[in-house]
């Protein structure tokens, strides 16, 4: 657990390109589908968060899904908490923009770069990791 933290802060951070089973760097205008099981689990919850779709957002998440904020302070837990939060996010911003910048993968973990523009001209930069298993998140990190 220690090794994947450590990478995932060094990856997270500098979102260099170390070799990877897998890598893409990526702008959505150009994005396919990705053929790793992994990946397409993500590309599909980014679809949805980006359509403000909740239940398809959450559809891909674990019953028990563990979000937390590195590296280890537990935001909450379970679909229902997930559920809560997203909601009252996409209640509160209705007009948000969304784009992918970068996406990399090892093994069954898949680190997201995104930015999000709740208000116009405000961009915020996040990286969030999920550890994704039989094509559920179980965990998903903000990092």
């Amino acid at each position: 657990m220690k090794s994947f933290i450590i990478l995932a802060l060094s990856v997270g951070l500098s979102l260099s390109n170390q070799p990877f089973n897998k890598s893409k760097d990526v702008s959505m205008s150009s994005y396919a589908m990705a053929d790793a099981p992994v990946e397409a689990t993500v590309e599909k919850i980014f679809d949805a968060y980006s359509k403000r779709d909740l239940q398809n957002f959450i559809s891909y998440f674990d019953t028990n899904v563990e979000v937390s904020l590195f590296p280890n302070k537990i935001l909450y837990k379970g679909k229902d908490e997930l559920r809560k939060n997203y909601a009252q996010f996409f209640e509160t911003n209705p007009n948000f923009k969304t784009e992918l910048l970068s996406r990399k993968t090892q093994d069954n973990r898949v680190i997201d770069e995104i930015s999000v523009e709740r208000i116009a001209g405000k961009v915020q930069k996040c990286t969030i990791v999920y550890e994704v298993v039989n094509g559920v998140v179980q965990k998903m990190i903000f990092l």
